[in-house]
């Protein structure tokens, strides 16, 4: 690696399959996505620093509740650094709506949980006709699904710079 240097570094040359550096990496194995490559580069350029563990944990950064033309409910999370977007579904993000003084679990046909990008998820709730329309959203619950980031490490959702812990926001449209 050549610190500050991605286009004269030896690791970023070999992940972009430059024939100066030889084969492609990794060799066997699909190519890099343009994504992964890029995020190489500027680590190169921003001097190739190691890794801590801080900057190896994904957290959500913020919650925004909007509701859509069709009287939706739509929350949409936004991460700090990207996520594994295979298992983003309702089995890991998991949605209580507030009737009286309690949460009930909604069912799968009360809401859509998907992936617009790495950074970016969004959860549609179908019109509720009883109840307030105050939710909470949980996300790496023991019995769900965890959010993984890029690295494989699963969401740090109590803020502690450490793999795991629970997450949850109450939102209140």
């Amino acid at each position: 690696v050549d610190p500050n240097d991605a286009d004269n570094s030896f690791l970023v040359l070999k992940v972009e399959g430059d024939p100066r550096a030889g084969r492609r990496m990794p060799l066997g194995r699909p190519a890099l996505s343009n994504a992964q490559i890029q995020l190489i580069r500027s680590w190169v350029d921003q001097g190739a620093e190691p890794a801590t563990a801080a900057s190896l944990m994904t957290k959500v950064a913020k919650i925004e509740a909007t509701t859509d033309p069709e009287d939706k409910k739509v929350l949409t999370i936004y991460f700090d650094s990207p996520v594994s977007t295979d298992e983003i579904d309702n089995t890991s993000v998991l949605l209580y709506q507030k009737i009286g003084s309690d949460y009930f679990m909604l069912s799968d046909v009360d809401y859509e949980t998907t992936a617009i990008n790495t950074l970016r998820v969004k959860v549609t709730i179908s019109p509720i006709e009883n109840g307030s329309p105050t939710f909470k959203i949980i996300l790496n619950d023991p019995n769900s699904y965890p959010i993984v980031n890029n690295f494989g490490f699963s969401l740090d959702g109590n803020n502690d710079n450490q793999e795991g812990g629970y997450y949850e926001q109450v939102i209140q449209f």
